[in-house]
């Protein structure tokens, strides 16, 4: 499992030898793909700060992005970098779309009409309010990775921006909602703005999550697995719920400081 690339920071690992792996690598293997002896928990600083100097290209280059930096210079680049692809906020959909065209995306293969935001904030009004109905999903255990609301589009500062709740049932034993928004838009652009989402329960009971929105390079899985969203488990969804099944919410945007 040795992918034969540049090894690059932050983390390269090199076993008793001295035989340098990258770190996508040594995910895949527990020894070294060379020598066949064990990895040292001896980090090559050396070979660390070197390669950190060795330009390297966009992981935008497939997409057409000919700009190649040393590490840290382009980390930073990549957080604006106008090529990115990401995901599409219909969550059925499994095509990787360049960011700056999710719109055009949406009106031509989902044949969404141009005039499909549903919320428009504005600094006099930075909030809106709903709820979804939870009848069909709390009475099965089935495995609904893909059962969704949403995408709710929010037209916010110029950006575009996707409310999804989606429920996961797992090992057909107990589910699970996510709440999060996507912005239509890169790194850099999702750390200019929070947004708060609010739960409201019967008894002023109240579930709140507060953060940045999650870039659309970002996908279902790994905003699940790192937990980039609120979360609520099946219990707590049919303790909040109000008359015929319904879970209210709140959304609440803001520019960071």
């Amino acid at each position: 499992p040795v992918c034969y690339l540049t090894c690059l920071p932050p983390r390269i690992w090199q076993c008793g030898n001295g035989h340098l792996t990258c770190d996508t690598c040594h995910h895949h293997t527990r020894s070294c793909p060379l020598c066949r002896t064990p990895f040292s928990n001896v980090r090559p600083l050396t070979a660390e700060r070197l390669a950190a100097q060795i330009p390297t290209p966009c992981r935008n280059q497939i997409h057409g992005c000919d700009t190649c930096l040393p590490w840290s210079d382009r980390q930073l680049h990549e957080a604006e970098c106008d090529l990115a692809m990401g995901h599409c906020p219909v969550l059925s959909c499994t095509s990787q779309v360049q960011l700056s065209r999710v719109v055009e995306h949406l009106t031509s293969v989902h044949s969404w009409s141009e005039d499909f935001v549903h919320h428009k904030l504005d600094p006099d009004n930075l909030s809106f309010s709903s709820s979804i109905s939870t009848t069909t999903y709390l009475h099965s255990l089935q495995d609904q990775q893909n059962w969704w609301w949403g995408p709710q589009c929010i037209g916010f500062d110029g950006n575009m921006f996707f409310l999804l709740i989606s429920r996961r049932v797992e090992n057909q034993v107990a589910g699970y909602f996510n709440f999060w928004i996507w912005v239509a838009g890169n790194q850099r652009t999702a750390r200019r703005y929070r947004y708060c989402i609010s739960v409201e329960g019967g008894d002023c009971e109240l579930v709140t999550y507060t953060a940045a929105p999650v870039c659309l390079e970002t996908g279902l899985e790994e905003i699940r697995e790192h937990q980039t969203s609120l979360l609520l488990s099946d219990g707590a969804v049919k303790r909040m719920i109000r008359a015929n099944e319904r879970l209210h919410y709140s959304v609440k945007f803001y520019k960071s400081q």
